[in-house]
C-alpha cells in the first residue's frame, strides 16, 4: 500500500466476497505500465496487464466450503513496486467465521488512521476484546454480524521497521491485524558500492545492509543482478556482466530503491573495461622482384586502422 502522502495507486486494497461470490471492482491509478499476479483458483480477472489507469473486474466463484482468502499483486513495471490487495470470501459452509478487512495494513514513518471491517458470521451476540501495542484503536460498532472501528499508529521515530499487531480475541479464536511501519530514515549501507570487472565479464559480490524492504534494478541489459528484492536485513547482492564487445569501456548502475516509497537508496557502480587492440597482419613481410608485381596480406583488426607506405 502507498504511504499515506501519496496518490493512492490502487484501490480498494481489500475485497470481501459472500458465498455467492460475484464481481467487485479495483481501480489501478498507474500512469505506466502494470502487471497482476494471482495464483487463486476461484477468482477470475477481466485483464491482468495493462498500461495507464484502468479498471479491472474481479469475479469470485460461488464457495460451497469453508471461508477462503488470498492476495492479488498489482506491480508497477517502471517503479517495480508492488501493491497487495487483500481477498476474502466466506463459503456455505462457514457457521462461524470471523474476517477482518484489510487484515494487513503499510504505514509510512509519519503514522495514520485507518478503518477496519471485521466480520463475525454467526457472532450471537458474542464479546470480541482488542490487545495490541504502539497503536490505538476505537470501539467496535456492530451492525448484525459486522463492525468498523479506527486503529491510528502514530510516527515512528526509530530507524527500523515496526511490525505492530492488533490482536481480535473472539470465541472461536484469535485473529490478527498486522501492521508492518517503514522507519524514520530509510537507509542501505552498502560495503562495496564500485565493483570492476574485465573485458570477459564475470560475477562480483556487493554486500549491503538495509532497514527497510527493498528492490533492486539495473541500469543496462548486460548487468544481472540476483536478488532482485528483499525484506530488510543483511544480504550479498550477486553482480553479473556479459562480455564488453567493445573495445571502449563501459559504466552501468544497480539501484536499491525503497520498496515501500520507491526512493533510491544506494547506487552501486558498474565498470568494465573495453577489449584490448588488437590488428594481426599475415603475412607481415612481402618481397618482390626486380620486375614488381602485386600481392594481397590479409588484416583481422576489433579496432580501426588505416595503411602508412614508408619508403
Amino acid at each position: 500500500k502507498a504511504p499515506a502522502t501519496e496518490v493512492v495507486k490502487v484501490s480498494p486494497t481489500s475485497l470481501y466476497f459472500n458465498a455467492e461470490g460475484g464481481t467487485q471492482y479495483l481501480s489501478i491509478n498507474i500512469p505506466n505500465t502494470w502487471v497482476i499476479t494471482e495464483n487463486l483458483d476461484w477468482i477470475s480477472l477481466n485483464m491482468n496487464n495493462g498500461d495507464g489507469n484502468s479498471i479491472v473486474s474481479v469475479t469470485a466463484t460461488a464457495n460451497e466450503g469453508n471461508t477462503r482468502s488470498g492476495i492479488i499483486k498489482v506491480r508497477d513495471v517502471v517503479s517495480g513496486i508492488e501493491y497487495d490487495v487483500y481477498v476474502t470470501q466466506i463459503g456455505t459452509t462457514s457457521t462461524r467465521s470471523f474476517t477482518i478487512n484489510p487484515n494487513h495494513i503499510d504505514v509510512p514513518k509519519e503514522g495514520g488512521t485507518y478503518t477496519v471491517t471485521v466480520n463475525y458470521e454467526g457472532r450471537n451476540g458474542d464479546y470480541v476484546s482488542l490487545s495490541g501495542s504502539g497503536l490505538t484503536w476505537t470501539d467496535l460498532k456492530w451492525e448484525g454480524d459486522t463492525a468498523t472501528l479506527t486503529v491510528t499508529v502514530g510516527a515512528n521515530t526509530t530507524t527500523q521497521m515496526r511490525d505492530l499487531v492488533l490482536t481480535f480475541t473472539t470465541a472461536i479464536g484469535n485473529f490478527d491485524l498486522t501492521m508492518k511501519q517503514y522507519p524514520s530514515t530509510e537507509n542501505v549501507a552498502l560495503e562495496k558500492p564500485i565493483i570492476n570487472f574485465g573485458d570477459g565479464g564475470g560475477e562480483d559480490t556487493s554486500p549491503f545492509e538495509s532497514n527497510v524492504p527493498w528492490i533492486a534494478t539495473v541500469s543496462d541489459t548486460w548487468i544481472t543482478v540476483n536478488p532482485t528484492e528483499g525484506e530488510e536485513g543483511y544480504y550479498s547482492l550477486r553482480i553479473v556482466t556479459d562480455p564488453n564487445p567493445s573495445i571502449e569501456p563501459r559504466t552501468g548502475y544497480v539501484w536499491i530503491d525503497s520498496k515501500g516509497t520507491g526512493e533510491r537508496l544506494a547506487t552501486i557502480t558498474v565498470n568494465q573495461d573495453g577489449l584490448v587492440e588488437v590488428i594481426t597482419v599475415n603475412p607481415s613481410t612481402i618481397t618482390f622482384d626486380a620486375n614488381g608485381g602485386t600481392a594481397t596480406f590479409t588484416i583481422n583488426s576489433n579496432t580501426s586502422w588505416n595503411i602508412l607506405l614508408m619508403e
